[in-house]
């Protein structure tokens, strides 16, 4: 590994969802809303935002559970065509490590930030993170913690 590129935490098991306001960060090579594609990563900070008010947008297409939204802090900031799959992170400044809380699966059509963006919540699939992940979970000790 390198001092810029290290391995990102996997959650903890949570008893109930990311709270409301979390911060979270998300990064990807998608498209702009101009629809230029992006040579180098892209970062936006989001904040966790409650599943009614994602609920109200989105309505029947959004999963009863597994998932939780987030909408951008700077207004504009989305992610687009080409960021399916991003992490979403949270961040911890007493240990200085991300953590891995999400993956992106949707947000608006048109990349305006006028949406939540929709996350697979993945601390549901730790355990089964845990079982395939081939041993590192010995190798990488409280990393899993």
């Amino acid at each position: 590994m390198q001092d810029n590129i290290q391995p990102v935490c996997v959650p903890k098991f949570l008893a109930q969802p990311l709270p409301v306001d979390t911060e979270i960060f998300v990064t990807g090579y998608g498209k702009t809303a101009g629809g230029a594609s992006m040579s180098l990563l892209k970062e936006i900070k989001l904040k966790v935002s409650s599943y009614t008010e994602c609920l109200s947008t989105y309505e029947s297409t959004l999963p009863v559970s597994g998932v939780f939204c987030a909408t951008p802090v700077i207004t504009g900031e989305d992610t687009c065509i080409g960021d399916g799959g991003s992490p979403a992170l949270t961040y911890d400044t007493t240990t200085n490590k991300f953590t891995i809380v999400g993956i992106n699966v949707g947000g608006s059509n048109d990349c305006s930030g006028l949406k939540p963006l929709v996350f697979i919540d993945i601390t549901i699939y730790r355990e089964w993170l845990r079982k395939t992940s081939n041993g590192c979970c010995d190798l990488l000790g409280s990393r899993l913690g």
